[in-house]
């Protein structure tokens, strides 16, 4: 979900009768309109000349599409193989995009070969950087590149790039230069939100003690200051309870849970408060 200047709020679904569905600011649905993507996944705003735009990733069709807030498509940008980026042989299924303030689009192959690819206003292919390894060793590489957000808190604008399964994020400059990356143990992290100078990220997936796989239902939200140390665990434990026991972050309680589900002709979104529902939203 993204906010445009003028207060609407754009959610992005992977139901072909409604990509996009936009609120006011009191969640009121204003209107809905579909590019019948059936694998919309990353969603991203960007302002360049004073108009703003969508950019849309859909992991299913290998497509990234710029568009107007209406929904007209401005750019498509070309496929990873299309473009030489890729071999023929490498997936590029990709999850998220962020733009920099000259317009250049970074696209990150979360689903794919695990780089982030970088492109001209125009479209035409500039660079991939990143690329697939498990080893801690190997700094800026990946194991699942889910996000990629432009941070602006520092003298230079940076990337803050996700590498979910490595329970890391990493940072770049803008041509691709690593320049430094944190460990969150236990965080299976999404795509980076920055606001002021802290970074949010929800945690989709989550670890027990002394269990770090991947398990569902164990997610939070994290918190780390301009330093990038994490201040803050809503529903998990914090830097300052874990113990020599378990050094990971875990989930603690189960105080709030948001969930989504679609249907063939409407999409629920309901918040949950200590188990009861506490709102919901229906659109059809």
């Amino acid at each position: 979900m993204v906010q445009s200047s003028d207060g609407r709020l754009f959610m992005l679904t992977n139901h072909t009768k409604s990509n996009i569905i936009f609120f006011d600011t009191r969640g009121k649905v204003i209107d809905i309109w579909t590019l019948g993507l059936k694998g919309a996944h990353g969603l991203s705003i960007a302002s360049l000349a004073g108009k703003e735009s969508l950019y849309i990733t859909c992991s299913s069709s290998s497509k990234v599409l710029k568009t107007d807030l209406d929904g007209k498509i401005e750019l498509e940008l070309p496929h990873a193989k299309d473009c030489k980026a890729y071999s023929p042989t490498m997936p590029y299924r990709p999850t998220e995009t962020a733009v920099a303030p000259n317009g250049h689009i970074y696209v990150a192959d979360g689903y794919g070969s695990q780089f982030i690819l970088q492109f001209e206003p125009t479209g035409k292919f500039v660079r991939k950087f990143g690329g697939k390894s498990s080893l801690p060793r190997n700094k800026g590489k990946f194991l699942r590149a889910h996000g990629v957000t432009l941070d602006n808190r520092g003298a230079q604008p940076l990337l803050v790039c996700t590498a979910r399964i490595r329970n890391e994020f990493h940072w770049f400059d803008l041509d691709g230069n690593h320049v430094k990356d944190t460990y969150l143990p236990g965080a299976y992290v999404s795509r980076a939100v920055i606001k002021g100078d802290q970074l949010y990220s929800g945690v989709c997936f989550g670890a027990y003690e002394n269990d770090y796989r991947m398990w569902e239902n164990r997610g939070f939200v994290t918190i780390l200051d301009k330093n990038n140390k994490v201040v803050s665990n809503p529903e998990a434990s914090s830097p300052n309870t874990r113990t020599t026991k378990s050094n990971c972050f875990s989930k603690t309680s189960r105080f709030f849970k948001i969930a989504t589900m679609s249907a063939s002709t409407r999409t629920r979104i309901c918040m949950f408060v200590n188990g009861t529902q506490a709102r919901s939203i229906h659109t059809s």
